[in-house]
């Protein structure tokens, strides 16, 4: 994913990349905060983590930084109660939580995106990052895709 953001970037950093009622951002910017949030994962050491986000331009510049440093996400919806986090993150094993809105855990660790350091500094080249989309569908019982 970060590859064709950053290549994105490079061609038409102006033209917008995402859009949305919360926001926008063009290539340029999504490139930006992306590699900015590649590295605050890359100092805390991330190789895995679930993430809740509730916007979706900051959702997107998530994906693209765990893309980034080769650090496999998987969303959660954000509509989650705290409880229903905990629950997933049990089951598939997820110590930290990337999140942009308060939450209370007792299985994974709460880590705002807004707290991640974005100190300057090298990224490695981006490693294969499996993504993983999770859906409770009809049944309310998750289920999960993964995307390598």
């Amino acid at each position: 994913m970060i590859d064709l953001i950053r290549r994105a970037s490079t061609q038409t950093p102006d033209a917008p990349a995402v859009i949305s009622r919360a926001g926008s951002l063009t290539y340029a910017q999504l490139a930006a905060r992306a590699e900015a949030l590649a590295r605050g994962l890359q100092a805390r050491s991330l190789t895995r983590v679930a993430c809740v986000i509730t916007d979706p331009v900051t959702l997107l510049a998530v994906l693209a930084a765990t893309s980034a440093v080769g650090c496999e996400a998987c969303t959660y919806a954000p509509q989650l109660p705290d409880a229903g986090i905990d629950e997933l993150a049990a089951a598939f094993g997820h110590t930290v939580v990337v999140t942009d809105r308060d939450l209370h855990l007792a299985v994974a660790e709460p880590l705002l995106v807004s707290e991640l350091p974005t100190e300057e500094g090298e990224l490695p080249a981006p490693g294969a990052a499996p993504l993983m989309v999770l859906t409770t569908g009809t049944t309310a019982r998750p289920k999960a895709a993964r995307y390598d």
